[in-house]
């Protein structure tokens, strides 16, 4: 008996020893225009799609990624829309994206997992 506790507790201890690898992707792209309101609003409402539109274009990448970082929030371009309001975007949003290398995490040996 408690030699079957330790084998158990052995190959536990092996299956879940496999270290987690990352792999990450930096991605530049401009994030979604504002709609069109008032000029101290309009910025920082384009600042705050960035976090938003980042989500989403890491996980455009393909399936596991996700945001990790906004390296650089990019450049505020701003357009009146008339009655004094004006609609932004920000250009040049530098990314940096990660997931979960294939293989990596839940895979003891000889279950499938592969080193690359």
């Amino acid at each position: 008996m408690r030699t079957l506790f330790f084998l158990a507790t052995f190959l536990a201890a092996v299956g879940t020893a496999q270290a987690t690898t990352w792999e990450t992707q930096t991605v530049k792209a401009a994030a979604k225009s504002s709609r069109c309101i008032d000029p101290p609003i309009v910025e920082r409402e384009a600042h705050e799609r960035v976090a938003k539109d980042g989500a989403n274009i890491c996980r455009e990448q393909s399936y596991g990624w996700h945001l990790q970082e906004v390296k650089n929030e990019g450049d505020v371009d701003c357009t009146s829309c008339g009655d004094g309001k004006a609609r932004c975007q920000v250009s040049t949003v530098e990314l940096v994206c990660r997931r979960l290398k294939p293989g990596t995490v839940g895979m003891g040996p000889f279950m499938g997992g592969h080193d690359d």
